[in-house]
């Protein structure tokens, strides 16, 4: 049976659905204390310094506890697309890994994002209804660039975490991903792209899912293409694992796990 990172991807999520949720939710919950204070709690209840020190805090710990989490979720999102354990006991040493350069590529997303934002809010609502050309391309190029650092990312995120190299490596065996397999990076980066709009609209996604489940799917899409270089995505010398992506042999055994 030919490999499928969608078949694959539906069947982990089926069997690790809790452990996926928990993780995903730890993922969220910084950001989700920082939104659900600056949403439901009135400014006027402290004084002005308290409140904007209290956001501040938030949004610093959230800055500050997002690699370290970002870290263990690749951790056993690598796990489960090579099809091992998912046990606690072995994700936990994926939590502190790389964190300086996970920090770094959570504030670059962060300020982009932020840099799209205010461009976007000018555009909509400044002096001019009509915005010029030179605004109009400044937008797009801005669109642009957040849309390929989130491509890269894609692939990066899972090499960082399960090819253990460093980072001018990773960097350069990305870049090799892409530019080998530009058709099946930009297709699976297109289905996660998909699979994150799913996750917003269901509301609940955006607390148990986000954080996880596009990371164990950007794991399988990295796992297949490696693969078909002839590499795995564990770090080099060690024996890959064998078999190819972890998948059901039918959509019975899929259905009905228990049999």
């Amino acid at each position: 049976m030919r490999e499928s990172v969608r078949r694959s991807f539906f069947t982990l999520a089926y069997e690790h659905l809790g452990t996926l949720a928990l993780f995903g939710f730890l993922r969220a919950l910084p950001w989700l204390l920082f939104v659900l204070v600056l949403t439901f709690l009135p400014p006027d209840l402290l004084p002005r310094a308290a409140w904007l020190g209290l956001l501040a805090g938030l949004a610093l710990l959230a800055l500050a506890a997002g690699p370290w989490l970002t870290g263990g979720v690749y951790h056993l999102a690598t796990r489960l697309a090579r099809g091992e354990s998912p046990a606690w006991r072995d994700a936990r040493p994926g939590f502190g890994r790389r964190y300086g350069v996970l920090l770094a590529w959570e504030l670059l997303q962060a300020l982009l994002a932020l840099v799209l934002a205010h461009n976007l809010l000018l555009a909509l609502r400044g002096p001019v209804p009509d915005p010029g050309f030179g605004d109009r391309l400044a937008l797009a190029a801005g669109v642009w660039i957040w849309i390929s650092i989130r491509a890269w990312g894609f692939s990066f995120l899972p090499l960082l975490a399960g090819r253990g190299l460093d980072l001018r490596e990773t960097a350069r065996e990305t870049l090799l991903l892409i530019l080998g397999e530009p058709r099946h990076a930009l297709g699976q980066f297109a289905v996660r792209q998909m699979l994150l709009l799913l996750l917003v609209l269901s509301g609940v996604g955006i607390v148990a899912g986000l954080g996880s489940l596009p990371a164990l799917h950007a794991c399988l899409g990295v796992r297949a293409a490696l693969r078909r270089r002839g590499l795995d995505l564990v770090p080099p010398g060690q024996a890959p694992p064998t078999g190819g992506l972890p998948r059901d042999e039918g959509w019975r055994g899929f259905w009905r796990p228990w049999e």
